[in-house]
């Protein structure tokens, strides 16, 4: 109980210090008084997201809850965030995270500095020449044709687990996607959906295998898929591949690598993987492919098919 009753003094004490060296430099150096450092920053984060239209609300909010926990506190003034903090603040997304998740974050913190910097709540950005690295993705593991078709025919415990993710794995829908999929969203010749994840809409065409996974049609307002929690659906994921003897541990948007991947493999073009990925840019479509040993030979023979 002491050391937390000294370090909330010592915490005090750096507040204290920082608000007093700011008005010492106002009152010498005549600096505008407008500027708004005794703000809340948390409060300023949550404004902005409900005052905003973000396509990606969703990391934004992950975003502040970040840092809300990384603070320990709903309370963070402006005159606190300072160069050195958004380096410890970099360090924890880096030792918590995987991937590009970290670099992702610290871009949408940045990007919302510089828009309250703007508003007057800082002099100049705090770690504007801050280098936001990027680690290498760890990449997923994906199921080849073989794979899914020997899934296919392993029972799993949980049907509806079993086919929402082959229906995935040949649409490339996401959980949350899949997950709200409604009858209203099945056509005659194809799936309309309107991306939760970028508010995008995507169409992709049906044909009899995949009508196989949906099976028979029903009202427009049901879900297509009746599925358990996040959580509920990994385990019996996991449980389905180990008794199918794949040695993998594919998550549920596995599904999504799965059919990017494949796609390229089958000798589709970027442009129409991107298209029925539903992506905004090609460049997203470029972190799916993976150039395996089949497709470099295959190059190499369609090269020198002429000699």
């Amino acid at each position: 109980m002491d050391r937390i009753r000294n370090k909330e003094a010592m915490e005090l004490i750096k507040r204290i210090i920082l608000e007093r060296q700011r008005n010492f430099i106002q009152d010498n150096h005549g600096l505008d008084e407008k500027i708004k450092s005794n703000m809340n920053f948390i409060e300023y984060f949550e404004t902005y997201i409900a005052s905003h239209q973000i396509s990606d609300v969703r990391m934004y909010i992950s975003v502040l809850n970040r840092l809300i926990k990384f603070v320990g506190s709903r309370k963070l003034y402006c005159f606190e965030i300072t160069e050195c903090f958004l380096e410890s603040f970099k360090t924890n997304l880096d030792a918590e995270l995987n991937g590009t998740t970290p670099y992702n974050y610290f871009k949408k913190l940045r990007k919302l500095l510089k828009e309250a910097t703007k508003n007057k709540l800082f002099r100049s950005m705090p770690g504007e020449y801050l280098v936001n690295t990027k680690k290498k993705s760890k990449e997923k593991d994906v199921l080849t044709l073989e794979e899914i078709n020997i899934l296919k025919e392993t029972e799993c415990p949980n049907i509806q687990v079993k086919l929402a993710f082959l229906f995935s794995c040949f649409t490339g829908l996401r959980f949350c996607d899949v997950n709200k999929l409604s009858w209203k969203n099945i056509k005659d010749d194809k799936i309309e959906v309107i991306q939760n994840k970028t508010g995008e809409k995507v169409e992709i065409p049906l044909n009899d295998k995949l009508r196989g996974f949906i099976g028979i049609r029903k009202s427009d307002d049901l879900k297509v898929f009746r599925l358990p929690s996040h959580t509920s659906v990994l385990k019996s994921l996991r449980k389905w591949v180990e008794k199918a003897g794949i040695n993998k541990q594919p998550s549920y948007h596995s599904s999504r690598h799965t059919f990017g991947t494949n796609l390229i493999g089958s000798g589709i073009d970027v442009v129409t993987t991107s298209r029925l990925m539903g992506h905004t840019s090609l460049r997203y479509t470029n972190g799916y492919i993976r150039i395996n040993e089949k497709l470099k030979q295959e190059a190499i023979n369609r090269l020198t098919a002429i000699l």
